[in-house]
């Protein structure tokens, strides 16, 4: 259905919902619009957070007044963190349960024989790798921030950032502008691949509430470095691994690591 709220949308969601069952919406804007759709009627409504919006100022109050309105039309709601399920409860959900996203199948790693490190140019120094949404909440500026104080150890780290978003055309013109060790890789099919060969994962942001890179670096045995997400510590006891993840808290980065002494 198209993402609008406007009568006709919701009449035509209203008609394709007639004899259901039960009504799944995935995310706050679909929730609301089938809590609207439905109104009147005794379809139970089961409604799956994944994320959790940012937004300042008025757009923060528009935001919480829309939780709370899809929370309060579920039947259930269902989030992929523990943070997600108190925020639903918060807002006055019925019956908020933990949901975890699975892991998304992935080929097993190629066994690493030095070809894609050299490829990116990281042979014989340190290759860290990030992934996600590249958007101005998700951490990268302050992740930059550590790339450009790091220029002065030996070797250099080299940075690897997979994804893609609105943020990109940004971080690419400062990475240019200020000759950073950092390579934006785009999107990747299966970013699992190159993580294998990484000898660090960074995850900087605090907004997705359950990071896939996480749970693969977790997975593949990969040193994880993260920031103080909230949804960090579940997807960490999952997998019983919690030694080797390292959460970073405040602005702190891996800039700040000992540089060799001169001579």
């Amino acid at each position: 259905m198209p993402r609008r709220g406007d009568p006709a949308a919701v009449a035509a969601l209203r008609a394709a919902c007639t004899g259901a069952d039960v009504v799944h919406a995935h995310g706050l804007h679909a929730a609301v619009r089938a809590g609207l759709a439905l109104s009147g009627r005794s379809t139970p409504l089961v409604v799956t957070w994944h994320s959790r919006p940012h937004a300042e100022g008025a757009r923060r109050r528009m935001l919480h007044l829309l939780e709370r309105r899809a929370a309060r039309a579920a039947a259930v709601v269902l989030g992929t963190s523990s943070e997600l399920v108190d925020r639903a409860r918060l807002r006055g959900a019925r019956d908020a349960r933990l949901a975890p996203a699975p892991v998304p199948a992935s080929r097993p790693p190629a066994v690493h024989d030095g070809k894609a490190r050299a490829e990116l140019g990281a042979v014989d120094r340190p290759l860290l790798v990030s992934a996600g949404t590249l958007d101005s909440d998700h951490g990268y500026d302050t992740l930059l921030d550590a790339a450009h104080a790091w220029r002065e150890l030996d070797p250099v780290p080299l940075l690897v950032v997979v994804g893609e978003g609105s943020g990109e055309e940004a971080l690419r013109h400062r990475i240019l502008d200020e000759g950073l060790p950092v390579v934006l890789a785009g999107r990747r099919d299966d970013p699992a691949e190159l993580l294998a060969v990484a000898d660090l994962a960074v995850l900087p942001g605090r907004e997705d509430p359950r990071p896939l890179l996480a749970r693969e670096a977790l997975r593949l045995g990969v040193p994880l470095a993260a920031a103080d997400s909230p949804g960090l510590p579940g997807s960490a006891r999952a997998r019983r691994r919690r030694r080797r993840t390292g959460a970073v808290r405040g602005r702190r980065s891996p800039g700040r690591c000992r540089r060799p002494a001169p001579g």
